[in-house]
């Protein structure tokens, strides 16, 4: 799924657009109650996304509770487009592939590491 951005500098995740559109055929409280849950990542996309022109890639990202970071980048092994790369202070930890960058950002930020952290990767690769 590809982001979508409109001409006011908005991007929309995938999970935003999914709870928006279906929004109009069900009971208000529960559509709201659906936009309250999905509100959060949106934001985050939409920040993220928003403070990287639309291409946060090498982007590194922290998780909020826990010394563990992650970001997206193309990937050359796979038959996927985009990868997340994910990492801690003993090295890289794992990663999983994608069709394309906007859903490598919005699984990256579903994962929890919400916090930009630009430089992380260089920081935690010199330290002793």
């Amino acid at each position: 799924m590809k982001s979508i951005h409109s001409s006011a500098g908005r991007y929309r995740s995938s999970s935003w657009e999914h709870v928006c559109a279906a929004s109009d055929g069900i009971p208000a409280d529960f559509a709201r109650l659906l936009r309250d849950e999905v509100r959060p990542l949106q934001i985050a996309y939409q920040r993220l996304m928003c403070s990287y022109g639309g291409h946060p890639a090498g982007i590194e990202c922290r998780m909020k509770k826990r010394e563990s970071w992650a970001f997206a980048l193309p990937d050359a092994a796979g038959a996927k487009s985009w990868r997340v790369q994910q990492f801690d202070q003993d090295g890289f930890i794992g990663h999983q592939c994608f069709d394309s960058l906007s859903e490598a950002v919005e699984e990256m930020l579903r994962m929890g590491y919400l916090v930009t952290d630009p430089g992380a990767l260089d920081r935690i690769g010199c330290a002793p």
